[in-house]
């Protein structure tokens, strides 16, 4: 009866593919970022009875379900877990998954609960698939930002834990209620998601007002469904082409081409096919290159991304394994640059909107969680020198290396003069340099420079 209900509810064709996981294009891609894994200090547990044992030992609230265990911020701050108020927002929270395992080896339901099907099991998201759930449904104003996707590592015991902004909130009204899960109803009928629960949006994970204590009204008045596992991801590739054509109409590089039908994207999507004028893949590629050639890595640094555009290179760091990614650009720009980048499976960003002037002190635009990891960052000034020279803040920032390329037209003589010109801002050595080209752009220089101490 419950495998005929779920057949019902989520329909044969999403059914066959995820039994017999058959991939799709967007899951091969998605997400882009990188899961990172954060050891506790003063903390090793043989399995997640002893991890248990250690919540139940602070004397500070936390709530349990049938595969989480919750921590909200006031926990965090008392107990060996406060070491992640130094790489996340300080209303950050945690949702620890009981069952072992890393992102990729482990599961998000516990098999202490019996009654969940194997079918059922089989519909279930893997964490990285889960991310994308969460972030569509913070894109769509019914859930809290997920902040991230993380390996939490207690000397030999590994599990996994989802970073949450912390709903302080009360339970909605009835009508509160009512109207927040007639929104999740409509992600449904539009195709985006399917809830994978048997009885649907009539099981008590559903039941207003406080769906079993998953429905939250914020302090701004804003509805919040903070559960997410029981969410199906339904034509997300549509969804994707939709996000970045929206980019595409309202990005300041877009620029019409006869033979590309018109307008087209600055930089290239993973996951959509549309034209872009750089090719992102081939552009990270280079840069890696150049990085490896050097010695140094974005892994576990901030990344200050000037003149971000739609967001694709912070992506590509947070691939590569860069701690947070923030970005700069114009206002029109940074609401595309943020949707993109949750579309992508992307969350430890940040983004500033505005015009950029030479004398524009950036850092002091940097969220206070990350003044820490402004010692040894790392800048991208791809393709914007041309448009504010070199910035001031280059003084000010104690960045470790510097990502720069240079615009079509420059030559070698332009990127000497240029790094002269730099010279007298900032001391630096040349760690690696090449020319190359990518999509539809002309030959460009592409160098990493290395601050000396």
């Amino acid at each position: 009866m419950i495998e005929y209900r779920l057949i019902r509810r989520v329909g044969l064709f999403n059914l066959i593919t995820e039994t017999f996981k058959v991939t799709p294009r967007w899951q091969e891609i998605l997400p882009l970022q990188t899961p990172q894994r954060v050891i506790i200090p003063d903390l090793s547990f043989s399995g997640t009875d002893d991890l248990l044992r250690y919540i139940a030992s602070i004397r500070a609230p936390s709530s349990q379900g049938a595969h989480t265990v919750y921590l909200p911020p006031s926990f965090i701050r008392q107990s060996s877990f406060r070491t992640l108020l130094e790489r996340y927002p300080p209303d950050a929270g945690l949702k620890i998954v009981k069952s072992p395992g890393g992102v990729d080896n482990g599961r998000y339901y516990h098999d202490s609960l019996k009654k969940i099907s194997v079918l059922h099991k089989r519909l279930i998201h893997n964490h990285r698939h889960l991310s994308l759930v969460a972030n569509l449904l913070f894109s769509k104003g019914v859930g809290p930002r997920l902040y991230d996707l993380v390996e939490l590592q207690f000397g030999a015991h590994i599990c996994t834990a989802y970073v949450v902004r912390h709903v302080d909130g009360r339970v909605p009204s009835k009508d509160e209620c009512e109207a927040g899960v007639k929104n999740i109803r409509d992600l449904e009928n539009q195709g985006l998601v399917k809830v994978t629960i048997p009885h649907g949006f009539e099981d008590e994970e559903f039941e207003c007002p406080s769906c079993q204590n998953n429905a939250f009204i914020d302090q701004n008045g804003k509805f919040n469904y903070v559960d997410f596992q029981n969410f199906l991801l339904t034509n997300y590739e549509s969804f994707l082409r939709s996000i970045a054509a929206q980019a595409r109409e309202a990005s300041h590089f877009g620029d019409p081409a006869i033979l590309r039908g018109g307008r087209y994207l600055y930089q290239s999507v993973p996951g959509v096919n549309l034209p872009g004028k750089r090719d992102i893949a081939v552009r990270a590629a280079a840069i890696m290159r150049l990085m490896d050639q050097a010695g140094v890595s974005v892994k576990d640094r901030l990344v200050l991304d000037v003149g971000c555009n739609i967001g694709m290179m912070i992506a590509q760091y947070l691939k590569l394994g860069a701690r947070w990614g923030h970005g700069w650009d114009r206002e029109q720009i940074i609401p595309h640059t943020e949707r993109l980048l949750l579309a992508l499976g992307c969350t430890r960003f940040s983004t500033s909107s505005g015009e950029i002037t030479q004398s524009h002190r950036i850092e002091e635009d940097i969220p206070d969680f990350l003044r820490c990891a402004l010692n040894g960052c790392v800048i991208s000034y791809l393709s914007v020198r041309a448009y504010f020279g070199w910035l001031d803040s280059l003084a000010h920032i104690p960045w470790a290396f510097l990502i720069y390329e240079g615009h079509q037209q420059d030559t070698r003589e332009d990127f000497d003069e240029h790094m002269k010109q730099l010279k007298n801002v900032v001391d630096f050595k040349l760690g690696a340099i090449e020319t190359y080209r990518d999509g539809d752009s002309g030959e460009r220089i592409l160098a990493i420079l290395i601050r000396n101490s």
